[in-house]
């Protein structure tokens, strides 16, 4: 059994633990850009000649505006051309958007997902693009 010494001690050293967990979680939000809020991905897969794309954009707050635009891109020697744009997903008062689609692709030819990820506030925006690996079509 405790003494009421030892009872005290670990109950100051628990407030004392508590107090810097709050305070470092407290200093890693703050921490953090407000203008570097979206964050997204983009995939592709192929099964047969049916390709199969993802996109998502998550903020790390609820946004007026959130979307997430995917593109399907084929290789034309050592550059990329658009072949295909999907209609962009978007919510409103939410922080996070997420999309899924397909399209039938050509064998022998390599694809990737273009993904325009974008988030507004008020009058404050933010935008990033992602690409998904490359998978070709056999």
């Amino acid at each position: 059994m405790l003494t009421k010494t030892k009872r005290l001690t670990v109950a100051a050293l628990t407030v004392a633990l508590l107090m810097c967990l709050l305070t470092s979680a407290a200093y890693a939000v703050s921490d953090v850009d407000p203008q570097l809020v979206a964050v997204g991905s983009a995939g592709i897969s192929a099964n047969g000649t049916t390709l199969s794309v993802t996109a998502d954009t998550q903020s790390i707050k609820t946004e007026d505006e959130i979307s997430v635009t995917a593109t399907l891109q084929v290789k034309n020697g050592s550059s990329w051309r658009n072949v295909y744009t999907w209609p962009t997903a978007t919510k409103t008062n939410a922080s996070y958007v997420s999309f899924s689609g397909s399209r039938t692709g050509v064998s022998g030819e390599t694809y990737r997902v273009r993904a325009t990820h974008y988030t507004r506030t008020g009058t404050t925006t933010d935008s990033r693009i992602s690409y998904s690996g490359e998978v070709t079509v056999h």
